[in-house]
């Protein structure tokens, strides 16, 4: 069985507890770490490269709807949910945008909290019942929309950095010593370009990213 690897960011010590224990009960859950701060989740986030981090907005500093833009931009495969407080429906936009895969009120069960995890670890969009049905598909309907609007949004600044090596012919090993990361983080980079563009191989991606005039080939 593979497991949901999850961090968890809350600057509540007996919330992270409580959560540790709750999550730990479940079979298909491995809770990798926790942090209280923004600068432990980002370098957490960094060496262990969690499948979700369960994140508070209310954190010392940096908030976690910054904290989920920066994490999101720097590795798109991790998919953040937002645990909080604040049933707001700004918060929640905010945080959608910022790239947050899911947003849960605190005062939910552990059940709902499930449910929530198993849908975010698709990378599916989940929001909290108490939003209600209207505000929901406004929310959804205004993303979408946004997202047509400003297609080219709907790859991270570093995504697009690989794209643009991608077409220079670049192999994965080449684009991580120009750009000082990972061949591994260049292959998930490539996949998550490919997913999002719906294309399956490099000269497809090239060709449908310089239709749209994100590249030029040379």
């Amino acid at each position: 069985m593979n497991k949901k690897r999850i961090l968890l960011c809350d600057d509540h010590a007996i919330l992270r507890e409580g959560l540790k224990i709750l999550l730990s009960k479940q079979p298909d859950i491995e809770i990798l770490g926790e942090a209280a701060v923004g600068e432990e989740i980002i370098e957490l986030a960094r060496k262990l490269s969690p499948d979700i981090i369960i994140m508070d907005i209310s954190l010392p500093g940096m908030s976690g709807i910054s904290l989920t833009k920066t994490i999101v931009q720097a590795d798109p495969r991790i998919a953040v949910l937002i645990l909080t407080m604040y049933n707001d429906k700004e918060y929640l936009v905010s945080a959608l945008k910022a790239g947050a895969k899911g947003y849960l009120i605190k005062e939910g069960t552990i059940d709902e909290m499930i449910n929530a995890i198993n849908i975010v670890y698709k990378h599916q969009i989940y929001i909290d019942k108490r939003f209600g049905e209207d505000t929901i598909k406004e929310v959804l309907q205004k993303l979408k929309e946004k997202n047509l609007e400003e297609s080219n949004d709907i790859l991270t600044p570093r995504e697009k950095d690989v794209l643009a090596l991608i077409a220079e012919g670049k192999s994965n090993k080449e684009i991580a010593a120009v750009l000082n990361i990972s061949a591994k983080t260049v292959d998930v980079h490539r996949s998550n370009i490919m997913r999002k563009l719906d294309v399956h191989d490099a000269i497809s991606l090239v060709k449908k990213a310089a239709q749209k005039g994100w590249i030029k080939i040379k």
